[in-house]
């Protein structure tokens, strides 16, 4: 034993690593290997400690949905991810440039912002982007970036770590693959191959876990496999659909496919694989939340979907192969933000009125800089960017509501006011 109070004498340490060794020797020789218990063997390896180790990284209001994972999938991993941001801050992020969108068809009118950067109130009109999309109000973005709304056992899997942990296994890629055309065999100029084999191969070699790579050749591709992009009639593959776009999609894709060298089905997919961990894995956009809410880096231009809600139905695929199996291993990287509400975003309600957060005040309240009606860590941080000439404050209803001593200017002293006022209104 280590004595940390003073040096030990040269003779301790020789008597003492002798013993160390004869120790050894014995362990090696005279023990059964079986006698080490599995459980114990599998804490050492994963290093990620007990569910008890686990659950102390987190916040308490996490530990009931965590609880609830684990009493019916014991093996999986919870990662706490602490980010550099407070809840209101990463929510006052995707409110910027249009970073998160809902659809003017399918969604109602309430989930709409109206804000002046996409709404007239004069007219009664929004302003779209990407088609038939609109900027998302701020409920929508607060429900979205909350994790605990996630934490259940059918969306969980938004927070699955899409690296290669060695934990995959070949049956859980046969469940995403089901009855397509991944479930079979292919053949290009190397042979006859099994998908599944190659996925899992890929896997390997490219770093990403072969369960995303088989859900995003699900997403891209029918499961006929009936497209030219991938059934070798044009000599090149393109399974991830890159430069797949434009008036003419095989042609645009396939020209791509070739610029890539991607002559065989490994080589494709290996590509496909590659170039998704390139654009995202090695950032620390591990999971499909963080590929979509980038509070993990805080390059909030550097997201994959504008949609709102991109990242449930992208793990669907996920869930659906493994979420009925209580053995498998999977790693949960989940976001804990260094200030959020004790209690969890509710969904928004969808209706076809304007959304009465908005109308409630009409920046009438003194510190409610972007006019939801409340007063939030949103807006001090507002002032803080306008301070630190980040976001200038043109507007001039919320400049107005910046200035709350009105003396004409938005400096530190609103700032420190509109913080307390949000203090003074959060509860114990």
């Amino acid at each position: 034993m280590k004595n940390t109070k003073r040096k030990p004498r040269r003779i301790g340490l020789l008597i003492g690593c002798t013993l160390l060794f004869l120790a050894a020797l014995f362990v090696c020789f005279f023990i059964p290997e079986n006698t080490f218990g599995a459980e114990d063997t599998e804490s050492n390896e994963d290093g990620y400690g007990s569910f008890e180790e686990q659950l102390a990284n987190f916040p308490e209001y996490y530990h009931p949905y965590l609880e609830t994972i684990h009493e019916n999938y014991p093996n999986y991993i919870f990662q706490a991810d602490y980010v550099d941001f407070s809840f209101d801050e990463a929510v006052y992020q995707e409110t910027i440039g249009h970073r998160k969108l809902v659809n003017m068809k399918y969604d109602g009118v309430s989930w709409r912002s109206l804000s002046s950067a996409c709404y007239d109130p004069e007219t009664n009109t929004w302003s779209t982007f990407s088609g038939n999309w609109t900027d998302a109000g701020i409920d929508v973005i607060e429900y979205y970036l909350d994790p605990r709304n996630f934490l259940s056992l059918r969306h969980m899997y938004i927070f699955a770590q899409q690296t290669y942990t060695g934990f995959e296994s070949r049956e859980g890629v046969a469940s995403i693959a089901g009855d397509s055309f991944l479930s079979g065999e292919y053949t290009d100029s190397t042979g006859t191959h099994s998908y599944i084999d190659t996925i899992m191969q890929v896997a390997e070699e490219s770093g990403v876990s072969p369960y995303v790579i088989a859900a995003t050749i699900r997403q891209e591709q029918p499961a006929s496999g009936e497209s030219a992009l991938i059934d070798g009639s044009k000599e090149y593959y393109n399974f991830f659909n890159f430069g797949a776009a434009g008036s003419d999609v095989i042609a645009n894709g396939i020209a791509h496919a070739k610029r890539m060298g991607w002559d065989t089905v490994y080589k494709s997919i290996l590509g496909g694989a590659k170039s998704y961990y390139n654009g995202y894995l090695r950032f620390g956009q591990d999971t499909y939340f963080y590929k979509d809410y980038n509070v993990i880096n805080g390059d909030f231009d550097h997201q994959y979907a504008q949609c709102a809600y991109d990242q449930i139905g992208n793990a669907s695929f996920l869930r659906n192969a493994i979420g009925g199996d209580p053995e498998a291993v999977v790693v949960l990287r989940i976001p804990v933000y260094t200030d959020m509400p004790l209690t969890k975003h509710s969904y928004p309600p969808e209706t076809d009125q304007l959304n009465s957060r908005y109308l409630e005040a009409q920046i009438t309240l003194p510190g409610d800089v972007d006019g939801d009606g409340i007063l939030s860590g949103q807006d001090y941080i507002a002032v803080k960017n306008h301070i630190l000439r980040k976001k200038i404050i043109t507007d001039e209803e919320s400049f107005k509501a910046a200035d709350v001593n009105g003396d004409g200017e938005i400096n530190a002293l609103d700032y420190v006011k509109i913080k307390e006022l949000v203090i003074e209104q959060t509860p114990d």
